[in-house]
């Protein structure tokens, strides 16, 4: 923030708080203009303020909005236990398998079917892999079912859907998005994101 603000030549006084929860506070108690913090962090804070699920009293309606500007560039992303190899195999591979899946156009609504065309004589072999196929994750005592993918998509679908999901309106045209996904880094490699997975073998 202080970067950004002195290269843009824009006064400004920080206010340091410990937590998102008072930043909130003195969002809504008029102590400061704006708060600042990472952007899914901003939509989850901003659905929290619209509710009006924090301390001081009833939601705030109307007059607050997340600014599409990013101040800096810090990626997250999923974390597992250092030392952790197997599960950290599972959790990457999740991500990988859900990019897949969007780029396929295998969704929540048909993944069942699309697995059952692909295992069949003269299915695709890429959607085989990703549907009906462990790829040799897990551990040997406890590796993943073949239809671990299946269960994922059953469960948030694909990249795209789990987007839609968490920051628009869920209703699969990415209307009313808090976050803007096309052009963005969020949108797939293909559209000109950063969204991108290697083959599911």
């Amino acid at each position: 923030m202080n970067d950004y603000f002195t290269f843009n030549n824009i006064n400004f006084t920080a206010i340091n708080v410990e937590n998102a929860d008072q930043a909130s506070e003195k969002f809504v108690a008029g102590e400061c203009d704006a708060f600042t913090g990472d952007m899914s962090a901003m939509v989850a804070r901003k659905w929290i303020l619209d509710q009006g699920n924090y301390t001081s009293g009833d939601a705030l309606n109307g007059g607050m909005w997340i600014a599409k500007e990013l101040l800096s560039k810090e990626p997250l992303g999923a974390a597992t236990r250092d030392n952790d190899d197997d599960w950290n195999d599972v959790v990457q591979w999740v991500w990988f398998g859900m990019i897949t899946a969007e780029e396929f156009g295998i969704t929540k609504a048909n993944y069942a079917a699309m697995a059952t065309a692909a295992a069949a004589d003269g299915g695709d072999p890429g959607h085989n892999r990703l549907l009906n196929d462990n790829l040799g994750l897990g551990t040997a005592t406890n590796p993943l079912a073949d239809d671990w993918m299946q269960k994922v998509l059953g469960a948030v679908g694909n990249y795209g859907e789990a987007y839609d999901e968490s920051f628009c309106d869920g209703t699969g045209a990415f209307a009313n998005c808090l976050i803007d996904r096309a052009g963005t880094a969020n949108d797939l490699a293909k559209n000109g994101g950063l969204q991108y997975a290697p083959p599911m073998r």
